[in-house]
């Protein structure tokens, strides 16, 4: 994995075009289920929100249609994008694999890791054979129901970038979040930052 080069690169799709490209994009994104964080202000409730952790590519095919912003995750690869005003749609790939010349992405950069990966926690506690948190009532509608806490966590890995600037005579570095995968079932006792031994403001 250390000799590994992940890339991001970018691409307008115009909406004649959306459903086709979609469909060779979910490919990058490998074998394993997929994972998902779609959402749609234009909703209330669970209909605006999707969080999902065991979809095939069959399941997500409409979902650039469906979902004006979101994004699908593996290991693998991340995908995310948001419908334009025009109709037409924005995507930003980061992948592990040479994709971006096979879709025709635009602005493609490698990517240089920030520390290893880490978890980001998710709103809620598994207690009482629920999920619950009091500042978002229905919590437990939105969370998968396989997921069976304690808590539930985001894996992502952060990465730095030198972003061309058209305006300045130097790049721009920039922080780039992947996502990786959830964890439904996670243990605080499992996270090295609040294992004892611990270096002192590690947790943060």
């Amino acid at each position: 994995m250390s000799d590994t080069i992940s890339r991001i690169g970018y691409l307008q799709i115009d909406a004649a075009m959306i459903t086709g490209w979609f469909a060779q994009a979910i490919t990058t994104l490998g074998d394993d289920p997929l994972n998902a964080w779609c959402d749609d202000e234009r909703q209330t409730g669970k209909a605006g929100l999707l969080i999902a952790d065991d979809l095939a590519a069959a399941d997500v095919r409409d979902f650039a249609a469906r979902w004006p912003r979101g994004r699908l995750f593996t290991p693998a690869a991340d995908l995310r994008w948001e419908q334009l005003a025009s109709g037409a749609l924005h995507a930003v790939l980061i992948a592990d694999t040479d994709e971006h010349q096979r879709l025709g992405m635009q602005g493609v950069l490698p990517l240089r890791p920030e520390g290893p990966s880490r978890n980001l926690m998710l709103w809620g506690e598994y207690r009482d054979n629920a999920w619950r948190e009091e500042r978002i009532p229905g919590l437990a509608s939105y969370l998968p129901a396989s997921w069976s806490g304690s808590r539930a966590a985001l894996k992502v890995q952060e990465y730095r970038a030198s972003w061309p600037d058209q305006r300045q005579p130097f790049a721009a570095e920039r922080l780039v979040v992947r996502y990786l995968a959830y964890d439904g079932n996670f243990k605080l006792a499992n996270d090295p930052r609040f294992q004892r031994g611990a270096a002192v403001g590690a947790a943060q």
